[in-house]
């Protein structure tokens, strides 16, 4: 076989005739038609995806990203809400306006449309668990008996641990993150975590963002919050009683205002407490009703 030959041979069926090609430029070839035993139609669709799997897959990325924005808008707008609050003996006879305090400023809260995770933890010479990481709208009015020694430095070092723990398997991570902590005495019962332990969570915290919140009722507050490396504009001497309670958790709920419009906590965060503090007996509670 000579050369064009065995060329004519390897191009067989390859070739398009000369009357086939003339009726495809003229647009005159018929789609049906068939082609070793193919329609054209066919071997014509074979690169376009079926109607309804394009279908699907714009559904699938439309729901893809709406689920992307949904979490991105948890992120930018959740609010991760501790306390740690004192029920030692020192504290008997303020358990009522404590309880008040803590039920309007939830109540507030969970009118908002901010979402919020909440923990509480009561603490004497024992660490009494309330909640941890609720959402706002599952979070029951508090009571408690107050009496025992106080145990700071177990109390917050074990809660804060925990979070810490849990927020690592966590999917949403807060973007704003405030510890409460009330007391009126030093930590004299601690049995696992000592002051450096709580200085050192503290630091580590702050580095990611974390506002600390303490309010003491105790005449050195400032020094004993300074000690454990709270800053001293997240520090305040508060009144050991029921209206300094009340107060407490409006300067509270006045920092959670303050982050969420600006961004940080401003000075004004203190209000409630200096109002009792500085004019006492000439002031009323500031809008919080007793009952």
């Amino acid at each position: 076989m000579g050369l064009l030959e065995e060329l004519k041979e390897k191009n067989k069926g390859v070739n398009i005739g000369i009357g086939q090609k003339n009726e495809m430029m003229s647009g005159k070839s018929n789609p049906l038609s068939m082609t070793n035993g193919k329609s054209n139609l066919a071997i014509l669709n074979r690169g376009i995806a079926n109607p309804q799997t394009t279908l699907q897959n714009r559904v699938n990325n439309y729901s893809s990203a709406i689920i992307e924005q949904t979490t991105k808008q948890l992120h930018e707008n959740t609010t991760e809400l501790i306390f740690l609050i004192d029920k030692s003996s020192s504290c008997t006879g303020l358990e009522s306006d404590t309880c008040i305090g803590y039920n309007q400023l939830i109540e507030k809260e969970k009118r908002s449309s901010f979402p919020t995770k909440v923990t509480t933890v009561l603490f004497n010479h024992n660490i009494e668990e309330i909640g941890f990481r609720q959402e706002i709208s599952t979070v029951q009015k508090l009571q408690y008996e107050a009496g025992g020694e106080t145990s700071l430095y177990d109390a917050f070092c074990s809660t804060i641990e925990k979070i810490e723990k849990a927020r690592t398997m966590a999917t949403i991570k807060p973007n704003r993150t405030v510890v409460a902590i009330m007391t009126d005495g030093m930590d004299i019962s601690s049995k696992y975590y000592d002051i450096e332990d709580m200085k050192n969570i503290i630091r580590r915290c702050q580095n990611q963002g974390w506002e600390f919140l303490f309010l003491g009722a105790l005449e050195n507050a400032q020094e004993i919050a300074a000690s454990v490396g709270i800053k001293l504009e997240n520090s305040v001497e508060s009144k050991n009683t029921g209206e300094g309670m009340l107060a407490n958790f409006q300067s509270i709920s006045l920092a959670l205002d303050d982050l969420k419009q600006y961004g940080k906590i401003t000075p004004d965060w203190k209000k409630p407490i200096k109002t009792i503090t500085e004019e006492k007996g000439k002031q009323k509670r500031i809008g919080v009703k007793n009952g």
